[in-house]
């Protein structure tokens, strides 16, 4: 049974992720007169089209109002969502399995198992992968633009783009084997396709992984004196790939990662 603690803080953390965040005191988005392309008006439509899955409508309307407000962290995170979503990626899912997998004590990060069982088709492939990579991008960008010092962000904020920076490192990895998960491929062929396409995507991967490291000890400095899993499952996962803050993953690091899957 998953600890209860453990498991109401980890909700509080994802809201951000996967829910709208409208209604969260003052903004200046309700500033404008109340037509379909007010600021009001299209969080409104945006809010609305994430609850109902339509992201495409929810792109389109926060898209718009981002153009408008790019500052405001409502819109930021809304359609950081809305990217995600796009990908048909379930957040909930990922955290339910890293909580059973804590539980169960297993020691190892469920991260791959897990992003590729959602995203992997019949075939045992990921469809759109690289409009998938592209829209987890999107989505961390919007969160960490280039250039910003990740403290100056909120904990939230921090917290959303480091599990997504997760997901985007897994898509990238299958990405370095030409579209290919590591369960389907023999060793020889996981370093033969690491050894051609890593210096490619290795700034992506590590940059992706430092968002995973700044989430991780947010989380567990919120934690220190209670265990948490999503801390615990991103340091396993951090762990097992061989990236530290000053030492970044190399190919022969991702070769074994991925051959350990």
């Amino acid at each position: 049974m998953m600890k209860w603690k453990k498991w109401t803080a980890n909700l509080a953390l994802i809201a951000a992720c996967t829910l709208p965040m409208g209604g969260c005191g003052d903004s200046n988005l309700f500033s404008g007169a109340s037509d379909d392309s007010s600021n009001e008006a299209l969080l409104d439509k945006g809010l609305q089209a994430i609850d109902q899955e339509d992201w495409d409508a929810a792109v389109s309307n926060l898209e718009e109002l981002y153009a408008k407000t790019p500052e405001d962290p409502i819109v930021v995170q809304n359609l950081a969502s809305a990217y995600v979503g796009q990908t048909g990626f379930d957040t909930l899912n990922l955290v339910d399995a890293i909580a059973e997998a804590q539980d169960n004590g297993t020691g190892n990060s469920v991260m791959y198992d897990t992003v590729t069982a959602l995203f992997a088709d019949e075939t045992g492939t990921i469809p759109d992968l690289k409009e998938k990579i592209d829209n987890f991008a999107r989505a961390t960008s919007l969160l960490v633009p280039t250039g910003t010092d990740p403290a100056l962000l909120t904990e939230d904020t921090r917290f959303e783009a480091g599990l997504f920076a997760a997901i985007e490192t897994i898509l990238v990895s299958s990405n370095i084997l030409e579209g290919d998960l590591a369960t389907n491929i023999d060793e020889d062929t996981i370093d033969q396709m690491v050894g051609k396409n890593f210096a490619d995507n290795a700034n992506d991967l590590n940059d992706s992984l430092n968002l995973v490291q700044i989430a991780r000890d947010d989380l567990l400095n919120k934690f220190e004196d209670d265990s948490n899993d999503i801390a615990e499952d991103f340091d396993d996962f951090l762990f097992g790939i061989g990236f530290t803050e000053n030492d970044p993953v190399t190919a022969p690091e991702l070769s074994a990662y991925l051959k350990d899957q």
